[in-house]
């Protein structure tokens, strides 16, 4: 059987504050061999009631979830808000939930096209 392993990002990008208590949680990855990098982001807003925005590709797994609980504790997290249901947006959502045990998930669920 072969390997279906995620590929490992290979560039360290540090948080980086975008508004007050607003942090954008990068990962960067080379796009296949091409001259080109990626940006798969997530968000962590340090509000009266933390919330976690996406929670990135299972790729970045680690330097995810250090990013983000270096930022906020995760018994402090109130939400995770995925902003949809692509793989680079809910790659962390098991950990997530499973860490922040007093957050909600807040997501929507994709609609048939119909007509």
């Amino acid at each position: 059987m072969g390997n279906f392993a995620p590929p490992a990002l290979a560039r360290r990008v540090e948080p980086e504050e975008v508004g007050t208590d607003t942090w954008l949680i990068h990962s960067a990855q080379d796009a296949l061999g091409q001259p080109l990098v990626v940006y798969l982001n997530a968000m962590v807003i340090k509000s009266k009631e933390p919330v976690i925005v996406d929670t990135n590709t299972i790729a970045n797994r680690k330097q995810w979830m250090e990013d983000v609980f270096s930022l906020v504790d995760p018994a402090d997290v109130k939400w995770i808000y995925l902003s949809h249901d692509d793989v680079d947006h809910t790659g962390n959502l098991d950990e997530a939930l499973t860490a922040c045990t007093n957050a909600r998930l807040v997501c929507n669920w994709a609609q048939p096209v119909t007509g």
